[in-house]
């Protein structure tokens, strides 16, 4: 594969053959009085300086871009990595059932808003594939795991905190055997919905963004709450 040449070098390069190649006609002309170089020859040579002017403008004008570019392009990468997003890993990543969420315990309300779960699911999962957004609020254009709950229980006009541990007073108290689609799952740090089929739906992370493929054990689970 052949190498370009750096720009600053074929600029000079440029600068150097072009000036050569003007001295020397005009050193022609004043030597040979004009007996072997056309004045119109000298008038090209002058407008080889004027071009070769612009482009070394324009080829400071593309360093300086390019130097823009890559600046912009390592905030974005160090915005990224300081930004604080959940990344709890993949689906299958076992994780255990805090005591109170065991199987058993006799948690298991009754739906009091006329809201179902189905019905939640069924709107959280419409976000699917949207971004993640650390303290963003909008489903669409980007939100975290607390806002994702947040904004979905807010459609059905149901308040929810908007910080992820806040979850773990809301609603009723739910054993993990008596789970359903709809309820809210909090984990050290993360909050989710159920999406049935043993699945949570999540703003996951800044890389995965808004997901629906996770199993709702990938963490341990702190609570489980019905909110409808």
């Amino acid at each position: 594969m052949q190498k370009r040449l750096p720009t600053e070098l074929f600029i000079h390069l440029s600068t150097f053959v072009i000036t050569l190649f003007v001295r020397l006609c005009i050193l022609s002309k004043s030597l040979w009085q004009n007996a072997f170089v056309p004045t119109s020859l000298v008038d090209v040579a002058h407008s080889y300086i004027r071009y070769q002017n612009i482009i070394t403008a324009q080829g400071k004008i593309i360093q300086e871009q390019e130097a823009a570019a890559a600046a912009a392009a390592a905030a974005r990468a160090n915005s990224s990595s300081s930004s604080p997003s959940y990344d709890g890993g993949g689906a299958g990543k076992g994780g255990s059932i805090a005591s109170d969420y065991a199987a058993g315990g006799g948690k298991n309300p009754g739906a009091s808003t006329g809201v179902s779960g189905s019905s939640v699911v069924s709107y959280a999962m419409q976000f699917v594939g949207n971004p993640y957004v650390w303290g963003g609020n909008s489903l669409t254009n980007g939100v975290d795991c607390s806002g994702f709950v947040h904004e979905v229980y807010a459609h059905f006009g149901i308040s929810t905190p908007r910080y992820s541990q806040a979850f773990k007073s809301v609603g009723q108290a739910v054993s993990f055997d008596n789970i359903q689609p709809g309820d809210v799952v909090v984990y050290p740090g993360h909050v989710a919905i159920y999406a049935g089929g043993g699945v949570i739906v999540e703003a996951q992370s800044t890389k995965a963004g808004i997901t629906a493929n996770r199993s709702v054990q990938c963490h341990t689970i702190l609570a489980i709450r019905r909110l409808v």
